[in-house]
């Protein structure tokens, strides 16, 4: 059986359990997820947050295997990163994993393009 977003929220990100049992839906989770990870660049950075939120994101878009759940990934996080700022730019560019974020959208496209309608 497939876990359920929260159960995999909960999994890498435990110390945002607040955040995620008060989250109605997924994309609202990722919409009030997206402050905290900016904050998470900033000084003191929080590696903790930052590896959990990559990791959430990669279970969103490669590992669910629900084109709800990668869509809500991808347009209620992935595509805000820009927005973030400097800090996260350049902390994503120098990060190993930046191709992994590359491969979490296409993955994502590709899940939703695939699937039959809603």
């Amino acid at each position: 059986m497939t876990m359920g977003w929260k159960e995999a929220a909960r999994q890498a990100l435990p110390h945002l359990d607040d955040l995620i049992g008060g989250s109605d839906s997924l994309g609202e989770f990722w919409l009030e997820l997206v402050p905290d990870f900016g904050a998470a660049h900033q000084d003191p950075i929080n590696p903790r947050t930052i590896r959990g939120v990559w990791d959430f994101a990669r279970w969103s878009t490669l590992e669910s295997g629900d084109r709800h759940v990668a869509n809500a990934c991808y347009c209620h996080f992935l595509e805000h990163l820009d927005q973030l700022g400097e800090p996260v730019r350049v902390r994503t560019a120098q990060d190993p994993g930046t191709a992994a974020v590359r491969d979490m959208m296409k993955a994502a496209e590709a899940l939703w393009m695939r699937a039959p309608g809603p």
